[in-house]
């Protein structure tokens, strides 16, 4: 397992949430995302891309643009036909911040 102490070098936005149910991955999401959503990070000090708790995606910009981002995504992502919505959403913007991280 690869595990790490690392900066957030520059800003990005880290969103969480729940769905009422498991119909859509946060994978589906970030793929309709247009590469703008992330299930991973890669830290630059040993260029290792660390994968994301499973309902987490990262964004580089603002919380208001991550928002936006994220439900687009989403809606995009879920089947026309599904019932799946978003039960809990945070979105936390953060730089410069010490973290730990395992893979």
């Amino acid at each position: 397992m690869a595990k790490t102490n690392f900066t957030w070098g520059k800003p990005s936005t880290l969103i969480t949430y729940d769905l009422s149910n498991n119909e859509v991955s946060a994978s589906e999401i970030a793929k309709a995302s247009g590469g703008l959503l992330h299930t991973y990070v890669t830290i630059e000090k040993d260029s290792h891309k660390y994968m994301l708790p499973n309902t987490t995606l990262c964004f580089a910009g603002s919380k208001e643009q991550a928002k936006t981002t994220f439900i687009n995504a989403f809606n995009n992502a879920k089947s026309s036909r599904s019932s799946c919505t978003i039960s809990r959403l945070l979105i936390t913007e953060i730089a410069w911040c010490s973290s730990y991280i395992e893979d």
